[in-house]
C-alpha cells in the first residue's frame, strides 16, 4: 500500500462501524474499507482495516486520509481506554 501516492492517484476510505465480526459473535465491531483508483462499480476494497481487539466499539465511526502525508485515520466511537468506558480513540495507520 503506497499511502503517500494515494491522494494523487485517487482513494476513498469508507467506515462501516456497524458491521459484525466474521463469525457473527459480536456486532458493531466495525471496519474501514480503502478503495484505490481506478474505480469500478463492482470493485471490492483494496484493503480492509479491522480493530486490533474484537469489541463493540464501532471501529470506522470516523475515517480520514491526511492530505500530503502517508496517514489513514480511523476512529472507534465507543472504545474503552484505560478505565474510561466509551472514551473513544483514533487509530493512525502510516506507510512503513
Amino acid at each position: 500500500l503506497d499511502v503517500g501516492d494515494m491522494l494523487a492517484a485517487g482513494a476513498i476510505l469508507v467506515g462501516t462501524p456497524n458491521v459484525a465480526n466474521g463469525n457473527g459473535n459480536c456486532t458493531n465491531v466495525g471496519a474501514a474499507h480503502l478503495f484505490l483508483s481506478p474505480f469500478s462499480a463492482s470493485q471490492f476494497p483494496n484493503y480492509v482495516f479491522e480493530p486490533p481487539a474484537v469489541q463493540s466499539g464501532e471501529f470506522g465511526y470516523g475515517v480520514g486520509v491526511v492530505p500530503g502525508y502517508p496517514f489513514i485515520l480511523v476512529g472507534e466511537h465507543f472504545s474503552t481506554v484505560g478505565t474510561t468506558t466509551n472514551a473513544g480513540q483514533v487509530y493512525v495507520y502510516k506507510k512503513n
